[in-house]
């Protein structure tokens, strides 16, 4: 998984309420009904997923960012990125 890019499939709008984080489909093949609330964490990476990246660089993203050593970030992020793999959010 390392050498792998991912990105979030276009269609969402990521917007920040009050401290939470929320992705909104908008696009007209994806459930409008499926806001997705995202923690801050989970914010971050959905953030830097607008681009492609590796999973290092999700890794350096979040341990820049937040108090976690890079090996919890990375099994964190690899959990988080197989969500999204099973909920077909990657392209």
């Amino acid at each position: 998984m390392t050498n792998e890019t991912f990105k979030i499939k276009s269609g969402y709008v990521l917007r920040e309420i009050e401290g939470e984080f929320l992705a909104i489909p908008f696009a007209p093949e994806l459930n409008s009904a499926n806001i997705i609330i995202l923690n801050p964490v989970s914010g971050l990476i959905w953030e830097k997923l607008q681009a492609e990246c590796t999973l290092s660089q999700l890794v350096k993203a979040v341990t820049e960012n937040f108090s976690i050593d890079a090996v919890t970030a990375q099994g964190d992020i690899e959990e988080f990125l197989q969500t999204l793999k099973e909920n077909d959010m990657l392209e």
